[in-house]
């Protein structure tokens, strides 16, 4: 197999699997014509930031489990030498216009396998170009699973290896600005040496607190054991207006479902890079972390931040003002309402324990409160809108809040 692409679906888009399959096609389409019309531009570059990467993953990869590791390892010795087996998959060559050139001109749908599996394949009645209704139901030796197959249609092949056009919203990506250049250490810096004691066990020092004001308390600790370049920010804003109202603390849990979702295109390259954030919506407080190479948090703290604030500006313009934004706005709602309604399906202590909160806390919501918040009579007749729920969010962040924070790892 030269390589593989996985697509996860939800019924609509398996409904629409010929539309999602034919973008594929013009995705890859695009890269194939920037390495045949400039070979040593931007898809070089793009080998260039893996390579580095690479070398800086494997130069500060951390301790695992053992057991995983010597799994992993007798694998890779059917594709390495065993002297290369730890640096093998991580050692990236010289870029090479004509191999990336061979490699993209096998790419094409006519050397394809297209699997489609889901729940519902067997009893489906679609009519889609990718279907494979004409094909017999056959039966899997081994496992008994059942399988149909045929073989794509000389036009849909052509179609797909020769769009006429390539969707206007395609377009390759820049370079990756979280990438590190910097991955000195922190503590082998002149001042942190000057201030070591041999007779301290910094393992067991526990964290230091630097900052404490009625509005922040943040507590420190530099890395002095493990010796990497990474560094690990949690902070948490506490807010009484958070937990304030059955519908408070539902508006906020969507803002936060609405914030990862709209985040992911915009610190998609800080995950490549190896840097990676977090936010959670708890009562009483919201919860932010970022973490990966230090040279790089600064500047995903800000993209974070400086996000959240224009988010909540854009929802609440409204609707029609930002459709997109509405339609990630209801999804979250849909999900939010489906994750409440399977509290029923969790495990019998994690129900038990939360009944038990029910008891010994106040105040205190029922999970019911919240159903009644997203669906019937009550939500009806006062929807949860984008707009409140982003005044809420904003009330909660920047309003009357204390923030308790800790900086931990390679930073001074």
């Amino acid at each position: 197999c030269l390589t593989s692409i996985s697509i996860n679906l939800t019924p609509k888009g398996m409904r629409q699997r010929d539309q999602v399959l034919a973008k594929t096609w013009q995705w890859l389409a695009l890269i194939k014509d920037s390495v045949m019309n400039d070979p040593h531009g931007l898809i070089e570059e793009y080998h260039k930031e893996l390579k580095t990467i690479t070398d800086i993953s494997f130069k500060f990869r951390e301790m695992g489990d053992p057991t995983d590791f010597s799994s992993r390892a007798a694998e890779k010795l059917f594709d390495y030498e065993p002297h290369k087996v730890l640096v093998g998959s991580s050692e990236a060559g010289e870029y090479d216009a004509e191999v990336a050139r061979a490699f993209l001109q096998r790419l094409t749908p006519q050397n394809s396998l297209v699997v489609v599996t889901g729940p519902d394949v067997e009893d489906s009645q679609d009519d889609l170009d990718s279907s494979a209704r004409d094909g017999e139901w056959q039966i899997e030796e081994r496992y008994g699973g059942k399988y149909r197959q045929v073989r794509m249609s000389d036009s849909l092949l052509e179609k797909w290896n020769h769009p006429t056009d390539i969707d206007s919203r395609f377009s390759l990506p820049g370079l990756n600005e979280f990438i590190p250049e910097d991955v000195s250490l922190r503590c082998d810096d002149p001042d942190s040496v000057a201030t070591f004691d041999p007779d301290i066990d910094y393992r067991k020092e526990p964290p230091k607190l630097i900052v404490d004001t009625p509005k922040l308390r943040m507590w420190h600790k530099m890395d002095r054991t493990f010796r990497v370049p990474k560094t690990s920010i949690r902070l948490q804003l506490n807010s009484p207006e958070v937990y304030r109202s059955p519908r408070a603390i539902t508006l906020n849990r969507l803002f936060q479902k609405v914030l990862t979702d709209d985040l992911n295109s915009y610190v998609y390259d800080a995950t490549v890079a190896g840097c990676n954030y977090r936010v959670s919506c708890v009562p009483s407080a919201y919860r932010f972390s970022v973490s990966g190479y230090s040279e790089k948090l600064p500047h995903l703290l800000d993209v974070v931040t400086a996000r959240i604030a224009s988010l909540i500006q854009e929802m609440k313009e409204g609707d029609e003002a930002h459709p997109a934004l509405a339609e990630i706005f209801k999804k979250a709602k849909d999900n939010l309402l489906r994750q409440t309604k399977n509290y029923i399906y969790d495990s019998p202590y994690e129900t038990g324990s939360y009944n038990m909160r029910m008891l010994m806390e106040t105040p205190v919501w029922h999970i019911s409160d919240y159903i009644a918040e997203m669906e019937g009579e009550y939500a009806e007749h006062d929807p949860l809108t984008m707009k409140e729920c982003a005044e809420v969010a904003e009330k909660c962040l920047f309003g009357r809040s204390k923030a308790v924070s800790l900086c931990i790892g390679n930073i001074d």
